[in-house]
């Protein structure tokens, strides 16, 4: 996945996950992780662990 040639919704499809389902458990595994001071696993990267939980901001019209 990380030479973008497959995606995480392919990936799960093919072991019988949905792909939400499988975002939605990592996200609340970091967020306990970063509760309970445990470092952060390689998969949970630096810049994806800092967006866990942050509500994006609709774009602005120009």
């Amino acid at each position: 996945m990380d030479g973008a040639l497959s995606t995480l919704k392919r990936e799960c499809a093919e072991q019988g996950l949905d792909y939400e389902e499988v975002l939605h458990q990592r996200a609340m595994e970091i967020r306990l992780m970063k509760e309970l001071g445990l470092e952060l696993p390689d998969w949970a990267g630096t810049v994806g662990a800092a967006e866990v939980g942050r509500v994006a901001e609709p774009p602005t019209a120009q």
